[in-house]
C-alpha cells in the first residue's frame, strides 16, 4: 500500500520557491541580478536518518534512475549555477535528483522497457 498524505505544505511550499525564483529572475534580471534554484532529491543527511535502513535505502535507490540515493556532495556540485561561469543563466530550477522527477513512465506497470 502506498502511503499518501502529509506532504501538501511540503510539495506547496517547493512550488512557491520554485515560482519565486522564476519572478524574482525576470524582475531583477535588468540589474544583472541572477536568481536560480536546486532542487535536491533524496539526500541522505542527519535529518533523513530513516536513509540508514537499509531496506529503505535500498527500494529509494531501486526506484532512482542512478540507482543510488544522493549525498550532500552530490547537490553541492550544482552550486556551479551560482558561479561567475553561469553568468547567462538564471530563472533555471536544477533538478540534482539521479532523474527520479523524470522517471514517473519506467514505474508505470505493463511497460516493456528496461
Amino acid at each position: 500500500m502506498i502511503e499518501n498524505g502529509m506532504s501538501g505544505a511540503y510539495s506547496t511550499v517547493k512550488a512557491a520557491v520554485i515560482m519565486l525564483v522564476d519572478h524574482f529572475a525576470i524582475e531583477w534580471g535588468v540589474h544583472q541580478v541572477r536568481v536560480n534554484s536546486i532542487c535536491a532529491g533524496h539526500t541522505e543527511t542527519p535529518l533523513t536518518a530513516y536513509l540508514q535502513d537499509p531496506k529503505i535505502k535500498k527500494g529509494r535507490s531501486d526506484v532512482t534512475p542512478l540507482q543510488r540515493v544522493a549525498q550532500p556532495i552530490n547537490i553541492t556540485n550544482g552550486i556551479f549555477l551560482f558561479s561567475d561561469e553561469a553568468n547567462y543563466i538564471t530563472a533555471t530550477a536544477l533538478d540534482i535528483d539521479g532523474g527520479i522527477t523524470k522517471s514517473v513512465m519506467i514505474h508505470m506497470p505493463g511497460r516493456k522497457w528496461r
